[in-house]
């Protein structure tokens, strides 16, 4: 993690949790521990991340009030929804991601910031980050921007330094840094209802250190799997490449490169074979052809077991990840029932990790748009809704639908707003 250690030095994160979370991160970006000597990697950690974050934001909808206020939000947010598969695939992978809104051209954009860029310090008895800062790098120097929220109050402060390794240089000047030249080094705010981020964690209990109030990775309790997993399949790929023809002949039956005849101006080589030659105080046949069986099925078999371990380790259905494809079409009711612990996963995500950070961000984006003119005065509100995707039979919820709407449960502009993806959905 380049210049990152020393900046873990004030964070409220125990040095257990720094270390799994190091760890997270190596094998996200392809440089665990166990890749050392042969050991080829499978990328699954970016591939179950990845997986889970299209299922989770595949069908995601904003949809603001029609008030000037909520249009004027709406307007803002435009660019956030393109952030989002990649914000929840970094929260998956590390615990946790802070996405961060800020001025750029008259108009709100989005910066994600994982671990390593993002440092809590405190927290409120419910978990929530009320104080700690964020590193942003250009070339040789940091901009450290620290955050203290207080019932209602929010101090930040912009200090600039040289990176000298793994620990912080003198402090310069912001304007060492032409894009924080404009930045105030200190700045107050006042009735605002949190820190100007949306914190998207993941939603799953802390084995790693059950005192800490930090998230932990979708694969944390994989990690150990995944080596694994990457070991047999480099074992694979040794089979695949080492099980190859080989013919065995005599010294005399071989030609000569220098000898060989041109076919159509090339010399005819075999890469898929090698050849010995026998030992000429044996006896034997001139030549002798060994073609070995490849037991890819065998490791095959064994990768498939561990894929299984890892999908429950992961809170994912069985075949999630698996390496034979499925046969046949299947209905929406058949996808339901064979993937209900990946559905119920992604549900969590979005219900206890998604929303919530998104309901931070409105309000840190009309804190925003209130300092800096962007917004009309006046109340919005925000739906979320995410859609069933493939989890979904959209026919059967049809029919329900029209027959609560047939018995007066539901008016027809719920039934239209589910319809249209104008619904938010709670549970």
């Amino acid at each position: 993690m380049r210049h990152e250690v020393g900046l873990w030095e004030n964070a409220a994160i125990s040095s257990p949790m720094a270390a799994a979370i190091s760890g997270w991160k190596s094998a996200f970006y392809g440089d665990p521990d166990w890749k050392i000597g042969d050991v080829r990697l499978s990328g699954l950690p970016a591939a179950i991340t990845g997986y889970v974050a299209t299922l989770t934001t595949g069908e995601l909808a904003l949809q603001f009030d029609d008030t000037p206020r909520g249009k004027a939000m709406g307007s803002l947010f435009r660019n956030l929804k393109e952030k989002l598969p990649l914000a929840v695939q970094l929260a998956a992978a590390f615990g946790f991601v802070a996405i961060r809104p800020s001025l750029e051209n008259g108009t709100i954009v989005f910066t994600l910031a994982p671990p390593g860029r993002f440092f809590p310090t405190r927290f409120s008895i419910g978990g929530s980050v009320t104080a700690g800062y964020f590193a942003d790098f250009s070339g040789e120097y940091v901009k450290i921007e620290s955050f203290d929220y207080q019932k209602g109050t929010l101090t930040i402060e912009n200090r600039a330094y040289r990176v000298r390794g793994e620990v912080l240089g003198a402090e310069m000047p912001l304007s060492v840094v032409p894009e924080w030249a404009e930045l105030s080094p200190s700045i107050t705010l006042e009735g605002v209802r949190g820190p100007l981020f949306g914190l998207l964690s993941m939603p799953f209990a802390n084995l790693v250190d059950p005192g800490s109030p930090l998230p932990v990775s979708l694969y944390a309790g994989a990690m150990e799997s995944i080596m694994e997993f990457d070991r047999v399949y480099s074992e694979l790929l040794y089979e695949l490449h080492s099980a190859r023809r080989k013919n065995i002949v005599e010294r005399t039956a071989i030609v000569p490169e220098s000898k060989r005849k041109r076919f159509r101006g090339l010399r005819y080589q075999d890469p898929t074979t090698d050849t010995y030659v026998l030992d000429p105080a044996e006896e034997h046949s001139p030549f002798q052809d060994y073609s070995p069986s490849i037991r890819t099925e065998s490791y095959l078999s064994g990768l498939r077991a561990i894929l299984h371990i890892i999908e429950n380790q992961c809170h994912l259905s069985p075949g999630s990840l698996a390496l034979d494809d499925r046969t046949g079409a299947m209905t929406a009711t058949e996808v339901i029932s064979q993937d209900r612990t990946t559905y119920h996963t992604c549900a969590a995500i979005q219900q206890q990790g998604l929303t919530p950070a998104i309901v931070q961000l409105v309000h840190a984006v009309e804190a925003l748009g209130d300092v800096y003119g962007l917004l009309p005065e006046g109340e919005t509100e925000v739906s979320v809704s995410y859609g069933d995707g493939v989890f979904e039979d959209t026919q059967k919820e049809f029919v329900r639908r029209m027959e609560m709407l047939k018995a007066g449960v539901i008016d027809a502009d719920e039934v239209r707003k589910w319809y249209f993806g104008g619904e938010t959905k709670d549970s």
